[in-house]
């Protein structure tokens, strides 16, 4: 009797297997954006370069710091439109004169995350900016220049989150592949 039952017991625990199985996949590959979620972050950056001339014994010193607020909400499940700003200033001296730039940037975004397993997801990011920048640069007391520029991009960022919390993850991109 127990060897007849055998065969049928292991098809029955390689059928259970496998529907456990596919029944974890189909939860996992569940969204876990719902429509209406509302993603709040950004990125702040701040940055000291500091470069001696060994020959002349110069110091090249330089300075930078950005802030740049992001809003999206999904529309559809997994799907969020947003936008970004973005205010960045950065200053120079040099051995031959100083640099001062500020620049203001605005974009919009679309965003699509794909479950890959647990609270980890992969994401792809298209979207349009605008930049503008003004430059001053000083070379010596007489030689002094502004430059105003403005630029428009579009851009396409892959990247990867990792959900820390129900309600807080944390992001890594690879921004300008594609720009």
């Amino acid at each position: 009797f127990y060897t007849n039952c055998l065969p049928k017991t292991k098809t029955m625990i390689k059928k259970l297997l496998l529907s456990v199985g596919f029944l974890s996949l189909v939860f996992i590959g569940n969204a876990q954006f719902k429509r209406g979620s509302v993603l709040l972050g950004g990125d702040l950056s701040f940055g000291i370069n500091t470069n001696k001339n060994l020959q002349n014994s110069t110091v090249d010193k330089s300075t930078v710091f950005n802030i740049s607020p992001v809003f999206a909400k999904a529309t559809k499940d997994n799907l969020f439109w947003g936008g970004s700003l973005s205010y960045g200033i950065s200053n120079g001296r040099y051995s031959n004169g100083e640099t001062k730039a500020n620049t203001f940037s605005a974009g919009v975004f679309a965003r699509k995350y794909k479950s890959v397993f647990g609270k980890f997801y992969a994401f792809v990011q298209a979207g349009i900016n605008g930049s503008s920048a003004k430059t001053n640069t000083k070379n010596s007391p007489d030689f002094k220049t502004e430059a105003k520029s403005f630029s428009t991009f579009l851009s396409i960022t892959p990247g990867v989150s990792f959900g820390i919390t129900k309600k807080l993850f944390l992001e890594a991109g690879l921004s300008n592949i594609a720009s």
